[in-house]
């Protein structure tokens, strides 16, 4: 499902993280549609190859190439996309994006645990089996739970009126990231980045427990990153922090920008 928002020509595209954290970007995609057009892109399928497929067939009347942008879960969507249908794709701004390489994962849970304290550790493990478990009943509540501790330990300072409630998908968390995490052990999205076509920006808080170099490394052999822009008062979600949104907000519409992308 997609929306379409803006009073200009479709520029940017936004996919939302998680999995299944549906309306993380809608007040994203309200403010710079005050600046350019922007469409807000809802996944509602159940496995990578069909998400995939799900953005065409939403994309599918534009007549001209956007910028993706995405956002976490959704900086890896917004890559195969890209790597798929490089017809369709002008850039891709990677936001937050997770380590593509195995080797870096261990310094996330590091990090996060740096900020909980010792029964927010312990509850966000449960959350994590509870969302592997087949027959575990309430996914959506366990996210949500989970979703409110990570965004105490991933952000640097939230602006609460930039923070609002989401809509979350626990069957689809459970079954998009156990196909995603999977893939990164192959190295598939090693794999898939490298043969990205288009110009990579990379736009990541200093706060965010994800490491940045489990994005450059693994890319810096081909040069496939155009730019990198490290926020340092932000965390894992710049667009809503209280200190760097607004610049978040600015640097984005120029990167979307037509003249920007055909380098002039």
């Amino acid at each position: 499902m997609i929306t379409f928002l803006g009073r200009t020509e479709c520029q940017l595209v936004l996919i939302h993280g998680g999995p299944g954290a549906i309306d993380s970007l809608h007040g994203l995609a309200e403010q710079l549609s005050k600046g350019i057009g922007v469409a807000e892109h809802t996944q509602t399928q159940y496995t990578i190859e069909d998400l995939v497929e799900e953005l065409k067939q939403d994309l599918s009347s534009l007549t001209h190439k956007v910028t993706i942008l995405g956002h976490s879960w959704g900086a890896w969507l917004a890559g195969i996309f890209a790597q798929r249908y490089p017809e369709l794709v002008e850039n891709v701004i990677l936001v937050g994006c997770p380590p593509l390489n195995e080797s870096y994962v261990s310094k996330i849970e590091e990090r996060r645990f740096e900020r909980l304290t010792l029964k927010e550790k312990e509850t966000f493990q449960t959350l994590l089996i509870n969302l592997a478990d087949p027959y575990y009943a309430d996914k959506d509540e366990a996210l949500k739970h989970l979703g409110s501790l990570v965004e105490k330990a991933d952000n640097y300072c939230l602006n609460p009126e930039l923070v609002s409630v989401e809509k979350t998908d626990g069957k689809m968390y459970d079954a998009i990231w156990q196909e995603a995490s999977r893939w990164r052990k192959e190295g598939k999205w090693e794999s898939i980045f490298n043969a990205i076509e288009c110009p990579i920006y990379l736009i990541q808080g200093k706060y965010d427990p994800h490491p940045i170099v489990g994005v450059v490394e693994p890319l810096k052999p081909q040069g496939k990153i155009k730019e990198v822009y490290e926020l340092s008062k932000s965390g894992h979600s710049p667009f809503l922090e209280q200190y760097d949104s607004l610049m978040f907000c600015e640097l984005v519409i120029k990167l979307s920008e037509p003249l920007h992308n055909n380098g002039e």
